[in-house]
């Protein structure tokens, strides 16, 4: 199925993460802006990121992300509002924007969502991707008017800006958790959004993080250089060769090593080799940098670095897509993201890419060559070439199936994202595949996308060689995502070499629980060590959501438990007549809960983020909000 191509210019993200950093980032003393910091501003990183959703796209816009002083004033942190396809990046978390807002204590932040130009495509009973015209909020009311996602800080907790002054903190709108999709007896799909927004307080960095934008300088005795931000796919042509930038988004240093590899202009490097290639090229050139967010010392170092030609929006058109087909030397890359050279964005359900002999391949995160016949079903490509001519000048006509041909293009082999369910775990195997799950997805897509049968793969016993990763804690039956790459010839071996292995139960989870209509029942006890929910009466969210996995809270034995973690300390609130109650001691939260319930309001709504213990039916939650009516 081809659906027809949605021109955009947009900026490839998901869900929000904000990371807050004050000062002196990373050990770079220069101003975020041009009109520079004062005594009296701090600084302010922002980053996205998501949590896994069951969308192949999800575009909306995100026109603020606002901070609230306690003296009332409100500072906005986004320059200009950005269109976000929360599908794509659920395994990275992208710098968005570091601003300078005035010092003092701030008590609140918003983030506004808007759909009325949303792009919403999820995958049907078939596997084929079907575009979502009804989104509805929780009321079951069409969605017309900007959503306004608000969080209040704890008192205790409430973020300070000040020069010299380091804070962070972590916003986590997830998908999953906050999208409920139903088909109606046409295949039509609609969505219910209510959005899931939790807090944490100095997280722990557990994604990579993406940064993109010009390169403004380079200084090798430091082993480092500075980004000026673009995020997603804001153009980065803009000011090159006018000898200066605005730079609305701010500027980032990045810390090189040893281990770090660069791809310049198609050209693999390592380590200070790679910083010299870096330091030749003109000022402003194009740069995407993959790498961790460290906090002792506070500081952004580089795994992988991608320059001038070798990123999207250069002279190339790119396609970002998995292959779910091989004949020869011509690709089936479905659900792609294509990148014009010149930044316009399209959703496509399926590209073909035509590849030969002179077609330059290379794996992410190696600086090892390979070819053509390396390139295996399943895996996940970004590829630059050109497209044929009937696309090449315009939108082109839609029925018409969209061609790259890279033969003599670049491939790059990124990381792909594989869900499933422990089939066999030995960590003890001596042989290559001590892990063997039944594979549920490939990125966005399920096994039936994809022409498995012909590359000799069997889903149902789909063999991982983990090599050093430990799988001790794994049994039959355990949810698990795996990013690694797609083995060229399975035959020989295990169907992917896994890089990263989470163990999804172990995951950060988020449950969400409606009751319609609002309930006076809603919990059965309430006391200082814990709520017990009764589910009579619930809507339709009731569940907990781990990465993509889905538990249905109906299915216990008996009504689901929330409990705080950390000694009782935590977030918690009460969305009640407008306003949001929130506490730092759960038995605090817990006494004005119940005072409430028992003055005659009703729950129409709880959600809690932390560790699910499928054992004991229980949340252990450092964050829980409930909304009362």
């Amino acid at each position: 199925m081809n659906l027809k191509p949605v021109m955009r210019s947009f900026r490839l993200v998901a869900a929000i993460c904000l990371i807050f950093i004050t000062g002196g980032i990373w050990g770079c003393n220069e101003s975020s802006s041009g009109s520079g910091a004062s005594a009296d501003t701090g600084e302010v990183v922002i980053g996205l990121t998501d949590a896994p959703g069951d969308f192949l796209s999800y575009t909306v816009d995100v026109i603020s992300v606002s901070l609230t002083r306690t003296n009332g004033d409100t500072v906005e942190t986004l320059p200009l509002a950005t269109m976000v396809d929360f599908a794509q990046y659920t395994d990275l978390t992208e710098f968005l924007t570091a601003a300078t807002v005035p010092s003092g204590v701030y008590r609140e932040v918003a983030m506004t969502l808007d759909y009325s130009g949303a792009e919403i495509y999820v995958e049907d009973e078939s596997g084929e991707p079907v575009r979502v015209e009804t989104i509805l909020d929780a009321e079951g009311n069409p969605i017309t008017e900007p959503l306004e996602l608000t969080l209040t800080f704890d008192e205790t907790g409430r973020l300070k800006i000040a020069p010299g002054f380091p804070a962070h903190m972590t916003l986590d709108f997830d998908l999953a958790a906050s999208n409920k999709v139903v088909f109606d007896e046409t295949g039509a799909p609609q969505i219910t959004v209510s959005p899931t927004l939790a807090a944490a307080i100095e997280p722990e960095a557990s994604k990579p993080h993406r940064l993109r934008g010009p390169m403004k300088s380079v200084s090798p005795g430091e082993h480092a250089f500075t980004v000026i931000i673009r995020p997603f796919f804001h153009a980065m042509d803009r000011g090159q060769g006018k000898g200066q930038w605005k730079e609305e988004f701010g500027k980032l240093k990045v810390r090189v090593n040893a281990e770090t590899v660069y791809d310049i202009d198609g050209v693999a490097y390592a380590g200070d080799a790679g910083l010299d290639a870096l330091a030749t090229l003109p000022q402003y050139t194009g740069v995407v940098v993959l790498g961790d967010l460290t906090f002792n010392p506070r500081r952004f170092d580089a795994r992988e670095v991608r320059a001038g030609t070798s990123i999207p929006g250069g002279a190339m058109d790119v396609v970002i897509g998995n292959v779910t087909d091989r004949t020869d030397e011509t690709l089936t890359v479905r659900g792609a993201s294509v990148i014009r050279s010149g930044n316009a964005a399209v959703f496509n359900d399926e590209v073909t890419v035509t590849i030969g002999p002179e077609t330059d391949v290379r794996r992410q995160l190696s600086t090892d060559p390979l070819t053509a016949a390396d390139i295996p079903v399943g895996q996940r490509l970004m590829v630059f070439g050109s497209f044929n001519a009937a696309e090449s000048g315009g939108e082109g006509d839609a029925t018409e199936p969209l061609v790259l041909d890279a033969t003599d293009g670049y491939v790059m082999m990124e990381l792909s994202r594989v869900r499933g369910t422990v089939v066999e775990a030995d960590p003890l195997s001596a042989d290559e595949t001590p892990l063997v799950i039944n594979l549920q997805s490939v990125d966005c897509y399920g096994p039936a996308a994809h022409d498995f049968a012909g590359a000799g793969i069997d889903p149902a016993g789909f063999e991982v060689a983990t090599g050093s990763l430990d799988l001790s804690g794994l049994t039959y039956g355990d949810p698990v995502t795996i990013l690694g790459f797609f083995a060229a010839d399975p035959s020989n071996g295990a169907d992917l070499t896994a890089q990263t292995l989470i163990a999804v139960a172990d995951r950060q989870a988020f449950l969400k629980v409606h009751w319609r209509p609002a309930s006076a029942t809603a919990f059965s006890e309430i006391s200082a060590a814990r709520l017990v929910l009764d589910l009579s009466g619930a809507g339709l969210f009731h569940h907990v959501t781990r990465g993509r996995t889905v538990t249905d809270l109906a299915d216990g034995d008996t009504g689901p438990v929330i409990e705080p973690r950390d000694a009782g300390k935590g977030l918690f609130e009460i969305v009640y007549g407008g306003s949001v109650y929130t506490y730092s001691v759960f038995g605090d939260f817990a006494a004005a809960l119940e005072a409430r319930i028992d003055a005659g309001t009703a729950v129409w709504q709880c959600d809690a983020e932390g560790k699910f213990d499928d054992s004991r039916w229980a949340m252990e939650a450092g964050y829980v909000r409930v909304h009362l009516k």
